[in-house]
């Protein structure tokens, strides 16, 4: 059985994308190592299907979460390296809690590894879009129109983090974008009206699969028992490998 109080997230980060979620990525792992998570951070040239099966067979984490560009039975990671294929290795997720931010993979991988015993898999079975500042570029967490889809899908893994369930995880990351789809339509702007578009697409393609009560173990702590817009400043970034165009629009 997974290992209470050990997470496991793989950042790729060599594109606009990639480089994006993995920023937002780094906010989950400084908020689980406050709370006495054990992280196992799968960063840049870390992030490939080797390196990643090493960490599950020798930190054997109960969470495995992440970004990576995706595909109906592929999630991939550094440079498009493919880590985990529906019914190739997908079976090495059996008794995990997964979220992965990318697209597709609610399509055939997701179900793909709830079959294999997978505890309970969030992701998304469209594309998922996001709108961001290309003068933020290389400041990604400081990007004002990206911050609302940070914010969203950082819900699901700072709520399993803080012990809430997967369908506690859901329904908070769906609140949050409710709340930035409001507020940004209160803009009445080209760029807000595309964020709040964009938000409502990546929350109709929210997908959870199998147990929606799975929760992960909080940290052993020593002393206790038990487990405790596009424009010209900004872009949208898909996390396919085919950058999509708007929900509506057809691919």
């Amino acid at each position: 059985m997974p290992r209470p109080g050990v997470i496991a997230v793989t950042r790729p980060d060599f594109d606009l994308a990639t480089h994006y979620g993995s920023a937002w990525f780094s906010l989950v792992i400084d908020a689980a190592r406050r709370r006495g998570f054990t992280v196992v951070d799968l960063h840049r040239g870390a992030a490939t299907r080797v390196e990643v099966e090493r960490a599950l067979a020798s930190m054997d984490p109960e969470l495995f979460t992440g970004v990576g560009h995706g595909s109906a039975s592929v999630f991939t990671g550094h440079l498009l390296d493919p880590i985990f294929r529906a019914c190739v290795n997908d079976g090495q997720l059996r008794d995990r809690v997964v979220y992965l931010l990318s697209c597709l993979t609610g399509r055939r991988l997701g179900p793909s590894m709830v079959r294999k015993g997978c505890r309970a898999y969030v992701g998304y079975r469209e594309v998922y879009g996001f709108v961001i500042d290309l003068r933020y570029r290389d400041r990604p967490l400081e990007d004002p129109y990206a911050r609302a889809f940070m914010e969203q899908s950082n819900a699901i893994p700072l709520t399993l983090i803080d012990g809430g369930t997967v369908g506690e995880a859901v329904q908070r990351s769906i609140s949050v974008a409710g709340r930035w789809i409001r507020y940004w339509e209160r803009q009445g702007t080209r760029v807000g009206m595309l964020v709040a578009m964009w938000l409502r697409h990546n929350i109709g393609a929210l997908t959870l699969l199998g147990d929606e009560s799975a929760r992960i173990a909080a940290p052993v702590r020593l002393g206790l028992r038990g487990p405790l817009a596009l424009a010209a400043v900004g872009a949208v970034a898909a996390l396919s490998t085919v950058l999509a165009p708007p929900p509506g629009r057809g691919v």
